[in-house]
């Protein structure tokens, strides 16, 4: 048989232990689900801005000729844009955890 434990319950097994579980319950489990999904979000902000500059770039040399540091300039316009992404991302998750 499965129980989970709620907030108003503790698991005994784990107070042998000198443990006490508690789990949230479903508001705060549910805010701390969501904190976690934008949190994992930032690495892949911060790879796919610079790799879009780099696309972008590499294919605007080779159509229209244009100098090698075009392809620097949107990879660094491209990490810029994943950083301010970062501090949105950051700010939304300190929001959300203020308000709960």
């Amino acid at each position: 048989m499965l129980t989970i434990w709620t907030s108003k319950q503790e698991c005994p097994l784990l107070f042998l232990c000198g443990v006490s579980f508690i789990m949230p319950d479903k508001k705060e489990l549910y805010k701390r689900i969501k904190i976690s999904g934008l949190i994992l979000y930032i690495p892949i902000m911060l790879l796919a801005g610079p790799m879009s500059g780099f696309f972008l770039g590499d294919y605007l040399q080779k159509k229209f000729h244009l100098p090698y540091f075009i392809l620097i300039i949107l990879v660094c316009l491209g990490l810029a844009v994943g950083i301010r992404e970062v501090i949105r991302i950051i700010r939304l998750v300190l929001a959300i955890e203020e308000k709960g």
